[in-house]
């Protein structure tokens, strides 16, 4: 008898466990204000504002410049409601522009009005500023079903209803996809987990060859196949390197400094001759020759002609390699093509003591951890980014699901 009590009041007290966690769960981590949110939104982003506040400031101080631009309010404005407002808060895009909804309480109507910004009420939220709000809701779209995260332990929540709106280069073509990130913050770190059609299924899982990044790299990824890149750009000095990844067959690894840059490239994907002649053309493009023709009115113009004969490789032989060398100082070009074991290594002023077999680390982010076999790297280089961010670091997992980690 003793025994059948004790295995009752074990199962009364597994469910009551179960029940206190999934009550937990619901008042602690559900949406509240999703079902007032207007069907027509684009984008939407679910918290508190204690969360917000986690945020590290330089992201912070983005967010509000950002809410500025896309809305009727200013940052200053913002800043003062989200400090003191201590409530769920949600925010949506309708035609490109941001609005909030909050819980209608006497806090929130006297920071709204203290403020004098206007505002709509409807049941039981205000939004803010003023909009007309239509009777279909967000929660009842099939995007929105498909992509809604109903339980999550993170900070907060955002839905984009179309991915492409996004413009990240290493999205395939694909059709319309939603993607839903969910995020938290953490010792001045943003971790951002994506859920949808991101990134490029991961091809290969080859170790890195660059083993210490230079402390003032750029950029890095590894994995990553540039030659899927959807996105088109101008010919142009600046845009030499992105074509010359488009180029390329296979998955890259790509370092960058603000003095060079080096890829490493499966030869067999990348013949060299016929990367050679890619790259002859891409010069060509970016940098095509003048031609004088006279005009029958004896007047002179002046004819662009992408030339690839313009350029040509140097083959040098040292130490058993063959490399294959291109100059070109209009734009800080010296180019070395070199071939190593199965692979085709592209240097240009980069340190060639870097090449090694054992992974790569940054020890100069709090994001370092991040680091993988498949990840992606970028520090900003103009000052006006700088302001708002130390680096980001993307780390590849499965199609659908990637981590982004932002100091």
């Amino acid at each position: 008898m003793s025994y059948f009590r004790l295995k009752f009041w074990l199962f009364v007290l597994s469910v009551t466990v179960f029940v206190g966690c999934w009550l937990f769960l619901f008042f602690n981590h559900n949406d509240h204000l999703v079902k007032y949110v207007p069907a027509q939104a684009e984008a939407y982003f679910h918290t508190t504002t204690q969360n917000l506040l986690k945020i590290p400031e330089k992201q912070r101080i983005f967010y509000l410049s950002w809410l500025e631009d896309k809305s009727a309010m200013s940052a200053g404005r913002w800043q003062s409601i989200l400090e003191h407002l201590d409530e769920e808060v949600g925010f949506f895009s309708l035609n490109g522009q941001v609005f909030a909804v909050a819980k209608d309480t006497q806090k929130t109507l006297e920071l709204i009005s203290r403020n004098e910004t206007s505002f709509t009420r409807e049941g039981k939220v205000l939004f803010f500023p003023r909009l007309t709000v239509s009777a279909d809701k967000l929660h009842e779209t099939e995007w929105f079903k498909q992509t809604r995260r109903k339980i999550a332990f993170t900070n907060f929540l955002i839905y984009i209803k179309d991915i492409r709106t996004l413009k990240i280069p290493f999205v395939a073509d694909q059709p319309s996809s939603p993607l839903a990130l969910a995020g938290s913050a953490h010792e001045n770190t943003l971790c951002l987990k994506t859920h949808g059609l991101t990134g490029q299924e991961v091809g290969r899982h080859e170790k890195p060859q660059i083993s210490v990044l230079p402390a003032d790299t750029s950029a890095y990824f590894n994995n990553i196949f540039p030659g899927k890149i959807v996105q088109n750009a101008e010919y142009s000095p600046q845009n030499f390197i992105f074509h010359l990844l488009k180029s390329l067959n296979g998955a890259v690894e790509f370092a960058q400094t603000p003095d060079g840059f080096m890829i490493i490239a499966s030869q067999k994907e990348n013949p060299t001759e016929q990367l050679q002649s890619f790259i002859l053309n891409i010069l060509a493009q970016t940098l095509p020759s003048e031609k004088s023709k006279l005009l029958p009115d004896q007047t002179t113009a002046i004819q662009y002609i992408a030339d690839p004969n313009a350029w040509k490789f140097e083959t040098v032989v040292s130490d058993y390699q063959q490399q294959y060398i291109l100059t070109e100082p209009k734009i800080n070009l010296d180019l070395r093509l070199t071939e190593v074991d199965g692979q085709l290594i592209i240097n240009n002023n980069f340190p060639h003591e870097s090449i090694v077999s054992s992974p790569a680390n940054i020890n100069t982010t709090s994001c370092s951890g991040m680091f993988s076999k498949n990840c992606l790297y970028i520090k900003p280089q103009s000052a006006e980014l700088s302001n708002f961010f130390n680096h980001i670091v993307l780390r590849t997992g499965i199609f659908n699901q990637n981590t982004i980690c932002i100091d």
